[in-house]
């Protein structure tokens, strides 16, 4: 039988068949291990894994995956080529957080990437050991970093992104462990998501956003109480909500406590702030006109036409929120619950400075103190209760005011001592609340106008992001938004998913329950497609002590779910119960999807602390390396009213390590020293202030202690120093001694001396060392400094 030859057609279509399989196949997806004990000569597998971070770098292509084995990789990760749309590169760890990357030498970053886009970092371990930064990414598109552990940062800015988008931090825990500087910085980029994550041990700021647009930071617990909790300047469109802002304090290497909200056209919300240990919130516009130029251009910090609401801010040592500059302009402060705030002081709940613009409206809060009736308002220099300030603001054509329909009265909080802060049944702030907007005219459809848009999300253009869910009319009528049409000065528009019908004046809002909607981030008795919080029973705890996790899920049954507890351990029970083995504080994240398909996250956090009947000190320091965790956030030497200092071996009491103090003789005032703010100091519970010192002969040196900032109280008491103590604007109590003879000495301080001048103070903010030296001091004056403690009476 004659076989016919294949015709010319046919062979190319033979060479074309095989060409495409000869493509598909040597671009198909790569898995590929790499172990410390392996070799970059083997194929990579799970078997013969790959060795080196060299090895992956030069031949990572698009679509590879890396599963990184257990154990130690000298970095840096710095991949040659970035992955496509539908084919990134992955980087994870086979084991989570057991996978460490870091730096053998040198002090840069451990991650790099540069013009690198589409790559996914999953699941590592990076540290800077205290002598590296952690990651460095510039001009990047399509860049995910989820449940990574970062820790032990130089003293660099831990982590910068600059000019990159569609970014996603997800998952993490960052710990900078460094008691000065910035942890993360987002430098000029958008469309980014930064959720779940847990931010702690900053000495400065853990989270700085500068000139973003289009931002979601969502469901993060912030809990640097070695610092601030973030700063956001300059920045547009951001949506920051669902967050967890928490212990903040006014540290040994930040100026103060107060996190920063400056922004534009952006909204803050269903965020739980509490327990910090100061003013938590600031606004204050001003130029950034700093002493050293900046590497990258900032504009005026600013809040204009943003919306605060829903947000519970409670129990902080100072004032919830604070408002100052004239660019503080055309925002809204509604719906919020400001309670029990500034209890060691004045009981402020919100300060709206004199320079404020007079164009901000707070409408429908719970602004409470103790009791109804008080002062719980500082505006301008007036202390003035709700329903003074009230009257004071007048109403322009029949509605327009700056401060209406707040309410002063406990809000009835289900169980504040462990911060569950679900509405009681019989809560005033049940059906109190104002709709975001109003719909205008009359009609159907899936385009709404509304009287503002600025109040509503869309997704900004966040991949992977869905728009908010609204109740249009009534609680029933629900739809998503896709799309938000803002037009300025005109209605908006809001496009839904579905028609809905509207008449003129309607509430639009988040989806509420009853006949309004509630003040504060919880709403009674909602039903919602979606949201979810997280609660911890009990908050506060002691080692090795029971603590159980619940979800408020509004309705919704739970399909799945991670619970993540903060110190390395994870759950799948729906409602788990957890022990911490040693003191620490946890944000703790659950990573829930519900039965309707809906994946959504929230956050709590736990504070494990030394048992009461241990009697522990308020604070302490040794200024000892190794204890160094435990007090070195704790006091400030570094500002310019201070003096210049160092810390010094050998020399110490008792021969140990100790701070020695020194005449600064350039650009500082040389006026106090050695500040430490330790929050809640009762001095019935913690009386006794300790600490060893030596003083040149002549060096003046004065001994001060500082209450919380309230009407009729002095700005600080001196209690005593060297015989030419100076005094300055304190009130003088000349109680205590100390001796300038060049010899270690050691003082015991009973605190409660200042009641000699106030009877009743219950509390102090600060205790430092008053110096008033001045900017020309005597170069030669100088002192020692050591083994410091606040203390219960023994």
């Amino acid at each position: 039988m004659l076989m016919r030859r294949p015709s010319f057609h046919g062979l190319r279509h033979l060479m074309l068949v095989g060409l495409i399989a000869l493509l598909t196949a040597s671009s198909a997806a790569r898995e590929i291990y790499v172990s410390p004990s392996g070799d970059d000569a083997n194929p990579g597998t799970i078997d013969r894994p790959w060795k080196t971070l060299d090895k992956v770098n030069k031949e990572a292509e698009p679509g590879d995956t890396f599963h990184f084995l257990p154990g130690q990789y000298p970095g840096p990760l710095s991949p040659a080529r970035g992955g496509e749309p539908d084919r990134p590169i992955v980087f994870q760890a086979a084991q989570r957080h057991q996978s460490q990357l870091y730096l053998e030498s040198g002090r840069g970053p451990v991650v790099v990437l540069d013009g690198r886009n589409h790559i996914k970092l999953d699941g590592l371990h990076v540290t800077g050991r205290e002598q590296t930064t952690w990651f460095r990414i510039e001009n990047c598109q399509t860049i995910t970093i989820r449940n990574c552990h970062f820790q032990l940062s130089s003293s660099g800015t831990s982590g910068v992104i600059r000019h990159s988008q569609q970014l996603r931090l997800i998952g993490n825990l960052f710990s900078r462990d460094h008691f000065w500087g910035n942890m993360v910085d987002l430098q000029t980029c958008s469309h980014f998501l930064i959720q779940g994550n847990s931010f702690a041990n900053a000495g400065h700021c853990p989270l700085q956003i500068t000139q973003g647009r289009f931002g979601v930071i969502r469901a993060n617990c912030f809990r640097n109480d070695w610092g601030r909790n973030y700063e956001f300047w300059s920045s547009g469109r951001l949506l920051i909500e669902g967050n967890v802002i928490t212990v903040a304090r006014d540290s040994a290497g930040s100026a103060d406590s107060r996190a920063k909200n400056l922004y534009h056209d952006s909204i803050f919300r269903f965020n739980r702030v509490y327990g910090n240990l100061h003013t938590p919130l600031n606004s204050g516009s001003y130029f950034p006109v700093g002493g050293t130029p900046t590497n990258h251009h900032r504009e005026p910090f600013r809040l204009v036409n943003s919306r605060i609401y829903h947000n519970t801010i409670v129990d902080n040592l100072g004032q919830g929120w604070q408002f100052n500059g004239m660019n503080i302009s055309q925002n809204t402060f509604f719906n919020n619950i400001v309670a029990g705030n500034d209890m060691t002081g004045d009981g402020i709940q919100l300060w709206v400075a004199d320079d404020l613009s007079r164009d901000n409206r707070f409408l429908n809060n719970v602004i409470h103190g103790s009791s109804p009736g008080q002062n719980v308002v500082r505006y301008g220099s007036d202390y003035l209760s709700v329903s003074e300030i009230g009257r004071r603001t007048r109403v322009h054509q029949g509605f327009w005011t700056e401060f209406g329909d707040n309410l002063d009265a406990d809000p009835q909080l289900r169980d504040a001592a462990n911060r569950d802060y679900r509405l009681a049944e019989t809560s005033p702030a049940i059906d109190a609340g104002r709709p975001l907007a109003i719909a205008i005219g009359q009609g159907s459809g899936t385009e709404l106008p509304v009287s503002d848009g600025v109040a509503f999300y869309d997704g900004f253009g966040i991949v992977g992001e869905q728009g908010d869910w609204i109740a249009v009319g009534q609680p029933d009528q629900l739809a998503r938004i896709e799309r938000i049409e803002l037009r300025y000065y005109q209605p908006a528009i809001l496009h839904l998913d579905r028609p809905v019908r509207w008449t003129d004046g309607a509430p639009v809002s988040l989806p509420w329950a009853g006949q309004a909607p509630d003040i504060g981030v919880f709403e009674y008795g909602l039903v919602h497609p979606d949201r979810i919080e997280a609660l911890a029973v009990p908050a506060t705890t002691s080692p090795d002590t029971p603590v159980r996790f619940v979800l408020e899920t509004h309705g919704q049954d739970v399909e799945s779910v991670r619970w993540d507890f903060g110190d390395g351990s994870t759950s799948t029970d729906i409602q788990p119960t957890h022990s911490y083995d040693h003191v620490a504080r946890h944000g703790v994240t659950a990573q829930v999807r519900l039965e309707n398909g809906q994946q959504r996250t929230a956050v709590t956090s736990v504070d494990v602390v030394v048992p009461p009947e241990d009697n522990p000190p308020l604070a302490w320091a040794d200024f000892e390396h190794e204890t160094r965790w435990q007090w070195g956030y704790h006091f400030k030497f570094y500002r310019n009213d201070q003096t210049d200092w160092r810390f010094v071996d050998d020399v110490g009491f008792e021969g140990s390590r100790c701070v020695h103090l020194r005449a600064a003789t350039t650009r500082k005032s040389n006026s106090n020293t050695c500040k430490i703010a330790p929050g809640k100091w009762s001095i019935d519970q913690y009386p006794i202030v300790r600490f060893a010192y030596r003083i040149p002969p002549g060096v003046p040196v004065a001994i001060a202690l500082e209450p919380f900032s309230a009407e009729g109280l002095p700005r600080g008491f001196v209690i005593g120093g060297t015989e030419n103590h100076p005094v300055g604007r304190y009130h003088h109590i000349d109680e205590y001694r100390l001796i300038d003879d060049g010899r270690w000495h050691t003082i015991h301080i009973d605190a409660r001396t200042v009641r000699q001048a106030v009877a009743d103070l219950e509390y102090l903010q600060r205790f430092l060392l008053y110096l008033q030296w001045g900017p020309d001091a005597n170069p030669d004056h100088e002192f020692w400094f050591d083994d410091f403690a606040i203390e219960p009476e023994t």
